[in-house]
C-alpha cells in the first residue's frame, strides 16, 4: 500500500542533492593586506652584528685644532694642546633588566592542532603548515616595519572621539555604544589606517599608560570613511578586559602587549629628545658629548603651515652650511605631503623617473613616485609617500649610514621544539592533566637600528598637507 506524500521527506531529498552537487573552487578569498612596502624597501638596512653586553661605539665630535693666523713673521706659534674630543656610547644588551637593554624583542608563535595535521591529507597539511608558517614571517616583517613609524612607544594612532559599536563599516553607519559590548569602532588621528590591518591585535591606552582594553582584534579597517578614516575593533576571546567601555577620545591604540617596549628604531632616531633624554646607552643627546647623535631639526617649535617648496630649498641651504656632502637620496613623507608638493612646484623642479640606464637601478628600491625633484643643494631627490607616515613632518635620509643592529644571528630564529622539529606539544592549563593535541612553534629577533652619522639626516617638523 502506497504511503502518503511527506513533504518533510521531499524536501531533505533536494537538499542531499545540493549538497552532493555543491563543488568548491579551490581559490581562497584572501584581502589584500598591506605589507609595509615602502618601509620595507626602504628601511632594508646592512646588518650588524652585536654579541655579549653589547657594543661600543665613539664619536668624535670636535677636532684638534691647531692652525692660526699673524701678520707678525716671528708670532708665537699657536698651542698645540687641543687634541680631539670625544664620547662613546654603548648599545647595550641585558638579559634580565629592560631598563638597560637596548634591544627590542619582535616574537610571534604559530599553532596547529592534532587533528588539523592527522585528518588532511599529505600535501594538505603541507599546505596548512606552509600558510601559517607565511603568516607567521611575515607578520614579524610587517611589525618591524610599522615599529620604524612608530618607535619605541608602538603607537599606532589616538582614538579621535567618541566610540560606537562596531556594527557597520563606516561610523556614519554604526549606533551608539552600548555600555558592556565586546567590540566598538572609532575614529583615528595621529596614525594611519596602513598601520592596521584585519586580525592584528592592539591594546588600548589611556593618557596614564593603564590598559583599558586588552587583545581587541582589528575587525576591518576604512581609510576613506566619510568622517575621517575609521578602525572596527572585537574583544579577543583570550582579552583579560571583558569589555571595551574603557576606550575614550584621545587614548593610544597600540601594538598588544608593547606600549613602550619596542626596539630603538628610525622614527626614535629621527624624533627630536625631550627634556631627560635617555637614548641608546642611557645617554642625553642634549648633552653637549652626545648633540652629535642628533640629526638637522627644520621648524622646531613654530606653528604648523602647509608644506611648500620653501620647505625643501630651507632644508638644502641648512645642510649645506655644515657639510661638503649635502646630497640625500630620498625624502620621505606622507602621501598627502607628496601631493601637496607636487601640486604646488612646477614642473619645471621635477626630472623624468628614469626607466633605462644606470640610475633605473638606483631608484627602483624607493617606489613609483614617478618624478624626482632637482634640489640646488641636495642634487636630485626622491620623493617616497608611504602610508605609514604621518602628515606632521617629512624625512630627509642618507640611508646608506643607517644600520640594522642584530643581537646574535641576524632574522628570525625559530625555537627548537620538543616534539618534532620547531613544534612543541603544549601544556593543559589544568594542572596533571598532561600534554594537549595542539602543536605550537615559536620564533624570537632582537633588534634595533643604528645610525652611523645622524646629521646626515633632517625632519622638517610641524606641517600640514
Amino acid at each position: 500500500m502506497s504511503q502518503p506524500y511527506d513533504g518533510t521527506i521531499h524536501s531533505r531529498l533536494s537538499a542531499l542533492e545540493k549538497l552532493f552537487k555543491e563543488t568548491y573552487s579551490d581559490e581562497l578569498l584572501e584581502p589584500t593586506y598591506m605589507s609595509g612596502g615602502p618601509s620595507v624597501s626602504m628601511f632594508d638596512f646592512q646588518d650588524e652584528s652585536i654579541g655579549g653586553d653589547g657594543m661600543t661605539f665613539k664619536i668624535k665630535r670636535m677636532k684638534s685644532a691647531p692652525t692660526s693666523f699673524s701678520r707678525s713673521a716671528l708670532a708665537e706659534f699657536g698651542l698645540a694642546d687641543r687634541p680631539y674630543l670625544d664620547s662613546e656610547y654603548k648599545y647595550r644588551f641585558h638579559q634580565t633588566d629592560p631598563s638597560k637593554n637596548d634591544f627590542g624583542r619582535a616574537s610571534a608563535a604559530v599553532q596547529v592542532s592534532w587533528y588539523d595535521i592527522k585528518n588532511a591529507s599529505k600535501q594538505a597539511m603541507i599546505d596548512l603548515v606552509k600558510e601559517n608558517v607565511k603568516d607567521f614571517r611575515d607578520d614579524m616583517k610587517w611589525k618591524k616595519a610599522v615599529a620604524r613609524n612608530t618607535g619605541r612607544s608602538c603607537i599606532l594612532a589616538y582614538v579621535n572621539g567618541t566610540k560606537k559599536n562596531n556594527d557597520g563599516k563606516y561610523m556614519g553607519d554604526c549606533s551608539a555604544y552600548t555600555s558592556g559590548a565586546t567590540s566598538f569602532r572609532a575614529n583615528i588621528d595621529n596614525g594611519t589606517p596602513a598601520r592596521f590591518r584585519p586580525g592584528d591585535l592592539c591594546d588600548v591606552v589611556d593618557t596614564g599608560g593603564t590598559v583599558v582594553a586588552d587583545r581587541v582584534k582589528v575587525t576591518d579597517v576604512s581609510p576613506a570613511d566619510p568622517s575621517g578614516a575609521s578602525v572596527g575593533f572585537l574583544v579577543d576571546a583570550n582579552a583579560t578586559i571583558a569589555n571595551c567601555d574603557g576606550v575614550a577620545d584621545n587614548y593610544y591604540i597600540v601594538i598588544s602587549g608593547s606600549y613602550n617596549q619596542g626596539p630603538w628604531t628610525v622614527q626614535d632616531w629621527m624624533t627630536p629628545p625631550s627634556s631627560g633624554d635617555s637614548f641608546i646607552g642611557g645617554v642625553d643627546r642634549n648633552d653637549a658629548k652626545y648633540r652629535l647623535l642628533q640629526p638637522m631639526f627644520m621648524r622646531k617649535g613654530q606653528s604648523a603651515k602647509q608644506v611648500s617648496e620653501d620647505d625643501l630649498l630651507n632644508l638644502g641651504r641648512a645642510r649645506a652650511y655644515l657639510m661638503d656632502k649635502s646630497e640625500v637620496s630620498v625624502i620621505r613623507a606622507s602621501m598627502e605631503i607628496v601631493d601637496s608638493l607636487r601640486k604646488q612646484i612646477p614642473a619645471a623642479a621635477f626630472v623624468e623617473w628614469p626607466t633605462t640606464g644606470a640610475n633605473t637601478k638606483r631608484w627602483s628600491h624607493l617606489g613609483t613616485s614617478g618624478l624626482t625633484y632637482q634640489s640646488p643643494q641636495m642634487g636630485l631627490v626622491n620623493f617616497q609617500g608611504d602610508p605609514m607616515m604621518v602628515s606632521d613632518y617629512m624625512d630627509c635620509y642618507d640611508l646608506g649610514g643607517f644600520r640594522e643592529a642584530s643581537y646574535g644571528a641576524k632574522g628570525v630564529q625559530i625555537l627548537e621544539g620538543d616534539a618534532v622539529g620547531m613544534w612543541s606539544r603544549m601544556n593543559s592549563a589544568t594542572p596533571g592533566a598532561g600534554k594537549t593535541l595542539v602543536y605550537r612553534a615559536e620564533g624570537f629577533y632582537l633588534f634595533g637600528d643604528r645610525c652611523r652619522d645622524p646629521i646626515m639626516n633632517a625632519r622638517v617638523l610641524n606641517l600640514t598637507a
